[in-house]
């Protein structure tokens, strides 16, 4: 019968061959970050006084995780340490707090422990999470059910906005939980072998209809590039995180927008054109707004559909685009009409719907035509 274990449990369970010898025991679990499973264990040895081993157990080497012991064929199966901790994730998995994020951009809790099925597949079948009011559980502890492979790196568990509906209030409901998902993946497979979400996978946008102060009222549900999304102001979008949607990877924060001021043809709004990044593996480096998935309230996802193109804000106008806020205002017809305080823009679309003046002046989005090392330009409305 299948088991779920949480892995804080699995700390000191003894590692014992077919033989019947307990070669060591269990320290931590690493995960493979790309795939919701075990990539196997760091261990320790048998008695009070054993400290950690030089040796390591990869998960190929796992006959079956069981509820008093791990088995393994013999102990030939154990691997050098290192071997094991690296090309998964650190040495201890994923760690207590680690922020659980949607692909909506939206934090819904913290993990407070990994869920792990019985037997010989190593899968992770779910996360016991402190919820956030994103969930409607304000701090309330509840196990959030994985249906399938989702990114996770030591401080980051990327999930579909849809699978947040998918929660359960301990193991045993966390099971019939994971059962159903399973039953509804095997019923929507295709010939081809796709699965399908189907109506399981359209429930899960009602966590952003609880985002009333990123609403306002103003635009519809759905934040992903190019679709209508929620309106906000460039002072709040400074300094999120930005995160890869292939590999819960952190790529830095933004640091500043670039904008495209050229009005072509039946398209009278200025547009974000890149994001910049800080704390990036590369200094100036900025993300392509068609390589935006969606801007949350809590972060900003880079979709795995596409390539992350990131490239170096070096161009002149890239570089006054970046520093945006503080900027002189300029009519096109020379008056100075005061600096920028802020800028409000549409997260789904990246279109440009209002400057906020250092003189509470709000300027339409359209108004604005040039952005240069001395100011921003703005159209005089006739």
């Amino acid at each position: 019968m299948r088991e779920l274990y949480l892995v804080s449990e699995l700390a000191k369970r003894p590692v014992v061959t077919l033989g019947g010898e307990a070669v060591a025991q269990i320290k931590d679990t690493v995960f493979d970050g790309g795939s919701a499973r075990v990539a196997g264990f760091t261990l320790a040895g048998r008695g009070i006084f054993s400290g950690p081993l030089h040796r390591g157990l990869p998960w190929t080497g796992v006959h079956a995780l069981g509820p008093d012991a791990l088995m393994v064929p013999d102990a030939d199966v154990l691997a050098d340490r290192a071997a094991v901790a690296s090309g998964a994730e650190a040495a201890a998995g994923l760690v207590h707090g680690t922020k659980v994020l949607t692909d909506r951009g939206v934090a819904v809790g913290t993990v407070l422990d990994v869920v792990v099925v019985s037997g010989r597949s190593g899968e992770v079948v779910g996360v016991k999470i402190a919820s956030n009011e994103a969930l409607g559980h304000h701090e309330r502890d509840v196990y959030l059910a994985l249906p399938g492979p989702v990114a996770m790196t030591g401080d980051t568990v990327l999930v579909p906005a849809e699978d947040t509906e998918n929660l359960a209030a301990d193991r045993v409901q966390l099971d019939h939980v994971v059962t159903r998902l399973r039953a509804v993946e095997t019923a929507g497979r295709g010939a081809d072998g796709v699965v399908g979400r189907g109506a399981e996978g359209s429930a899960g946008r009602g966590i952003e209809s609880q985002r009333h102060d990123m609403r306002k009222g103003e635009e519809a549900e759905g934040a992903g590039a190019g679709e209508q999304g929620v309106m906000m102001v460039l002072t709040q979008l400074l300094g999120r995180s930005v995160v890869d949607a292939a590999g819960a990877a952190r790529l830095g924060s933004v640091d500043g927008l670039v904008l495209d001021a050229s009005h072509d043809p039946g398209r009278s709004h200025s547009r974000i054109a890149a994001l910049c990044l800080r704390d990036a593996k590369a200094e100036d480096e900025v993300i392509a707004w068609a390589d935006i998935h969606a801007v949350g309230p809590d972060a900003v996802i880079v979709t795995a559909d596409r390539p992350v193109s990131l490239g170096t804000a070096d161009s002149p106008a890239a570089s006054e685009s970046q520093s945006l806020l503080g900027k002189r205002l300029l009519t096109d017809l020379g008056h100075d009409i005061g600096t920028l305080d802020d800028l409000t823009f549409d997260t789904g679309t990246g279109r440009v719907e209002r400057l906020t003046s250092s003189r509470g002046e709000q300027l339409a989005g359209e108004r604005l035509i040039g952005i240069g090392t001395y100011a921003l330009v703005v159209n005089v409305v006739n």
